[in-house]
């Protein structure tokens, strides 16, 4: 009777199978979520050509996205990367786990991430965060899908996965343009009540303070924060300086696809 249940669910997966079988998210191909030739065709950055503050491409040595006529512009997290230029492929790929539930879909996005984490990353950094749906997002989806590819990568790096920040209900970003997202997004994060424990904020600009005379909290001093998609850094950068506003020391940043 045991072993009857125990195959209860393979049982089930097969007649699932048969009625909506997996097929590839670029080209439709029966049996497989990305088929090698839709791998091939994913458009990846050369991490050689990208920029290192941002993740963009080809803006190893000037970029145009955190560049303008006043210098680069300031930004809460230290190092950025991204695994794929947003588009073609990519863009199914992202839509289809985000907005068609296809929650198999979060180990490939764990891989695209460790395949351009730099490795002294990760003995770098103390966790893993990740920036989280909305309320809203998360009961449409029935699952938070970064939390979902965090808990992938956690298994393949052994860095631990912390819950850190709760995000606020905001208008849609992909809804928005670049003025409109930095507004919208100002205020769109919160640092968790649990991480915070006895911590006491500070400014990102003031000096940490001995580790006798500060208290110590749950948060970790170097992270590694992870999104799908970094389009203006709007979001991206609310994230990490409500972070480093509550005791975080140092953040990088690694996505798996950048809008340029």
């Amino acid at each position: 009777m045991n072993t009857f249940r125990n195959l209860l669910p393979e049982i089930a997966g097969g007649f699932l199978e048969l009625l909506w079988p997996t097929r590839c998210i670029g080209c439709d191909k029966i049996g497989v979520l990305l088929c090698s030739r839709c791998d091939n065709e994913l458009p990846r950055i050369d991490q050689l050509m990208a920029c290192p503050r941002c993740g963009a491409p080809y803006g190893k040595i000037l970029c145009t996205e955190c560049y303008d006529s006043q210098g680069f512009c300031e930004l809460s997290f230290c190092a950025a990367v991204a695994a794929l230029e947003y588009d073609g492929v990519a863009v199914r790929l992202v839509k289809e786990y985000k907005d068609q539930h296809e929650r198999r879909l979060s180990a490939l996005m764990a891989h695209l991430l460790y395949q351009v984490i730099p490795a002294d990353w990760l003995l770098w950094a103390n966790a893993l965060g990740y920036i989280p749906a909305d309320n809203r997002a998360i009961r449409r989806r029935g699952f938070d899908h970064m939390q979902d590819a965090a808990s992938e990568l956690a298994n393949i790096t052994g860095l631990p996965v912390m819950h850190l920040l709760d995000k606020c209900e905001v208008v849609d970003q992909r809804l928005l343009g670049r003025a409109a997202r930095e507004s919208n997004i100002n205020a769109a994060f919160a640092v968790r009540s649990d991480a915070l424990q006895s911590n006491q904020p500070r400014s990102p600009s003031q000096p940490s303070a001995p580790s006798r005379a500060q208290p110590r909290s749950s948060l970790p001093a170097k992270l590694l924060l992870i999104d799908d998609v970094l389009t203006t850094g709007a979001t991206m950068e609310a994230a990490a300086r409500a972070l480093l506003e509550a005791g975080v020391d140092d953040i990088r940043v690694a996505v798996v696809a950048r809008v340029w």
